[in-house]
């Protein structure tokens, strides 16, 4: 915002907006597998945010997030709160939370699935085969949560995946039979 003052000097004066309680995402939803959590949430009608922001406990996981979900892997058995940020071109909203719960249990067929599913070459060049050892799904997410490949496995057998049209650094891959899941951390040079 400028201000004009008499003297006809012009100044830049900052002025933070408090965004209104109703700006808040709302509706928020955990759905929980395994070691995984999708979050959801809405936007009340009439707002309009230019990104949003996800955090895990303290942490902050994910910012400039335009979609409304995030999925969070890898989580340890316990309770966690998660929080939406709805961002503004004038401020923030405050914390939208949920409470959720981790409660699963590896046992020895998901540890003999995960033993017989490899990733191949890992670090890749964006190019890289996993070879499934049942039918099933993949999942290739970003770090931050974000799904960007999703293809159905037919059968037992070595797949390609091709992320080289995507930005470098590490992925997690996902596979998931009917009866249990493994994951597995790639890294795109």
């Amino acid at each position: 915002m400028k201000a004009i003052f008499a003297s006809g000097a012009s100044q830049l004066v900052e002025k933070t907006v408090k965004i209104s309680a109703e700006a808040m995402p709302v509706n928020l939803n955990v759905a929980v597998e395994e070691r995984t959590a999708v979050l959801t949430w809405d936007i009340p009608e009439g707002f309009a945010p230019k990104s949003y922001k996800v955090f895990l406990g303290t942490e902050q996981k994910a910012e400039n997030l335009t979609e409304k979900t995030y999925t969070f892997t890898d989580l340890q058995n316990g309770k966690y709160t998660a929080a939406v940020v709805a961002v503004y071109e004038t401020g923030e909203s405050e914390k939208a939370t949920v409470e959720f719960t981790i409660n699963s249990s590896v046992d020895v067929e998901d540890f003999d699935m995960a033993t017989r599913t490899v990733v191949y070459p890992n670090p890749n060049d964006g190019m890289f085969y996993l070879k499934a050892a049942d039918k099933g799904m993949v999942e290739v997410y970003t770090m931050n949560g974000q799904v960007v490949k999703r293809m159905m496995l037919p059968a037992e057998g070595v797949y390609s995946i091709d992320l080289q049209n995507r930005a470098k650094g590490m992925y997690i891959v996902r596979f998931i039979t009917a009866e249990s899941a493994a994951y597995f951390k790639v890294m795109v040079r």
